[in-house]
């Protein structure tokens, strides 16, 4: 689905599924998503519909665009500050925690950014760390509503809406660009 140059169009995604975990479901499409049904993405073979004539499963198919999923996402992991063209603020969920969804949710929710989730507080570091380029620890993400953005841009990524960070713990230094 995509949109005519300069309208807006979110939409509910009938026809669209994803494995998501509980308490999180597909929400709207934005305006100029493409998606393709098939296991290759084929960027200029999309033709604009307002109806998806089958059902796609982005476990196996292909979005190029937006969607919002609303729904509660709790999960251990690491909290990571590593300024970059794509933000700041990090969340790397274990990859256990992501074993409860398909392909799609364990791809885009691998890294969950937090520079735009609300109530934005910043994260101190210890002392030691406060002239790190790169710190990261270990806690708790309790997050709601994310917008998912796919492409080619630094844009891309996953959106929490609101997040809150707790139990901190195991701040260490790590390399910006690396794991």
């Amino acid at each position: 689905m995509t949109c005519a140059q300069g309208e807006t169009c979110d939409i509910s995604p009938p026809g669209v599924t994803a494995a998501l975990p509980p308490g999180l479901r597909l929400h709207l499409l934005r305006g100029f998503t493409k998606v393709y049904p098939g296991e290759e993405a084929e960027p200029n073979g999309c033709t604009r519909v307002l109806r998806l004539p089958q059902t796609v499963s982005l476990d196996v198919g292909h979005l190029y665009g937006g969607l919002a999923i609303t729904g509660r996402l709790q999960v251990p992991g690491v909290l990571r500050y590593e300024p970059n063209d794509g933000g700041e603020w990090m969340f790397v969920p274990d990859a256990s925690a992501l074993a409860g969804g398909g392909r799609f949710f364990r791809a885009k929710f691998a890294q969950i950014k937090l520079d735009e989730a609300l109530p934005a507080r910043p994260v101190p570091p210890t002392a030691a760390l406060r002239q790190a380029d790169c710190w990261q620890a270990r806690g708790q993400l309790d997050a709601t509503d994310f917008d998912v953005v796919v492409g080619d841009t630094s844009a891309a990524g996953t959106y929490a809406r609101r997040a809150r960070v707790s139990g901190l713990h195991g701040f260490a230094a790590c390399r910006w660009g690396g794991p």
